[in-house]
């Protein structure tokens, strides 16, 4: 599979703008909800993710940016204070406008400015990306990209007890101990959900202090966030 020019991918989003109908297999007779599929079909990717989050999970660390988005790549958002929801994704025309399903009218596409779908919805951005499995997205070259932010602790590098199990969703406590894995090379990304691939290195990094049993169970307790750098907080 060839992954479309910028100049394809534009044109594809401004047809759709037009009549979103024209195309079936996207659109799926115009309903909404089809973030993912739009923004890939626009680029001519394959599969890579059944929902927005599950997508932008899926592609490698080095593939993934955060600040200002890139034109030609495709961006991402989830909402922080909803537990299991699919995010949202979206192709980019350009540092300051997007092409978005929904943001307007349902089962159609828009452009829009992406701080406009953020205060709609009260997304969050995640970032941006220059790749799928079906190759290279082609960038535009005159919008280069942004340098990531310095990420930083949260709550003054609490972390709570009660946080801190499997299955957690947007934690500032789980954020802190993955940002601590992460400086100090055991994780590629920082994130604020407790996934089983959080549990996994997490037991590496206790097993990496020579901890063994249930101190290297991949739950952090008092010993692995104090050797963490962190603050631990019963309850």
């Amino acid at each position: 599979m060839t992954i479309n020019s910028y100049a394809k991918a534009l044109s594809n989003v401004k047809a759709w703008s037009k009549d979103p109908h024209l195309n079936d297999t996207v659109w799926n007779g115009g309903r909404g909800g089809m973030c993912q599929q739009v923004a890939r079909e626009a680029v001519n990717a394959s599969v890579f993710g059944g929902t927005a989050l599950i997508a932008w999970h899926n592609i490698p660390a080095e593939h993934r940016h955060s600040g200002k988005p890139r034109g030609g790549g495709i961006g991402y958002m989830d909402i922080p204070s909803q537990s299991g929801e699919a995010g949202h994704a979206f192709w980019i025309e350009n540092e300051d406008y997007i092409w978005s399903t929904d943001a307007l009218r349902r089962g159609h596409i828009d452009r829009i400015r992406m701080t406009t779908l953020a205060a709609k919805w009260n997304m969050r951005y995640l970032g941006w990306i220059d790749w799928t499995p079906s190759g290279a997205l082609h960038l535009l070259s005159n919008s280069p990209a942004v340098p990531a932010p310095t990420l930083k602790f949260r709550q003054g590098r609490a972390v709570y007890s009660s946080k801190m199990h499997v299955g957690q969703a947007n934690s500032d406590s789980v954020w802190n101990v993955t940002l601590a894995l992460k400086q100090r090379g055991f994780v590629n990304v920082a994130t604020d959900d407790f996934t089983p691939h959080v549990q996994e290195k997490v037991a590496r990094y206790q097993r990496s202090k020579g901890w063994t049993g249930s101190d290297a169970d991949g739950i952090p307790g008092p010993g692995t966030t104090a050797a963490l750098g962190l603050v631990w907080v019963k309850g």
